[in-house]
């Protein structure tokens, strides 16, 4: 990822989790002495919950899956390069830890994630990073939009690379990428972009199936410089249609 790469930043690190998961009502015993169970449907699913928990859980709060949850999306400030440090560097961490030697990886970390590089980022005008904050305003998640020559492979008059989207443990599998993606296209968007091209590790299989249900498509290859390793990166693009 980042500018260490001989294209751009790697991206998806932490992405690729599902749009939303299906709820399920499960049947419950009509007493604590009757045998007999009653299948429950969305009709009558919330009366019987209701009367078991509703003491620990609002009616609201059983009408409102974790994947619907919609979080505020911002733009950074240089005065959080600290906060995107910390973010970054533990979600890169849990990321790519385990299918990477500890010496390179640290080696990357030090050339692409300290306080200085981050605030550097944050100052740079061809850099645009957004910010979506979870409700206990710390960050859920982040992408940097950067504006710089495409690589001839990707398609678009006016391309803009996804430099990295990352999406924190915590949030991830509850659709929480896909709101940050849409949040990424809007600002392409508004900045008269065309296309949104990034480049993902081979082995990154979770951040390419992401990749694929939001649009993209492979169109090329190249090597990133990953601590002084070269490794294989996927060249992914989608377009964006202008209004």
């Amino acid at each position: 990822m980042l500018s260490a790469r001989l294209v751009g930043e790697r991206s998806g690190s932490a992405v690729g989790e599902s749009s939303g998961r299906a709820r399920r009502c499960y049947s419950l015993p009509l007493s604590p002495t009757n045998s007999h169970y009653l299948p429950l449907s969305p009709t009558n699913c919330l009366p019987l919950l209701s009367h078991f928990f509703l003491p620990l859980v609002s009616h609201s709060a059983l009408l409102l899956p974790l994947s619907t949850l919609t979080m505020p999306v911002r733009t950074a400030h240089p005065t959080e390069a600290q906060a995107y440090t910390d973010f970054a560097r533990a979600t890169f961490i849990a990321t790519y830890a385990a299918d990477n030697s500890p010496a390179v990886l640290a080696r990357h970390l030090e050339r692409a994630f300290t306080v200085a590089q981050q605030q550097a980022d944050l100052l740079d005008p061809a850099r645009t990073t957004l910010v979506m904050e979870a409700p206990d305003a710390n960050w859920a998640g982040f992408a940097v939009l950067r504006t710089h020559q495409a690589p001839a492979k990707v398609p678009g008059g006016n391309p803009v690379e996804l430099e990295r989207i990352y999406v924190g443990a915590a949030w991830q599998g509850r659709g929480t990428g896909h709101q940050l993606m849409d949040a990424c296209v809007e600002r392409a968007a508004a900045n008269g972009h065309d296309a949104l091209w990034l480049g993902v590790w081979t082995e990154n299989h979770r951040a390419r199936r992401f990749y694929q249900k939001e649009g993209f498509v492979e169109v090329g290859k190249h090597q990133f410089d990953f601590g002084g390793e070269l490794q294989d990166d996927i060249l992914m693009a989608r377009q964006i249609i202008l209004r």
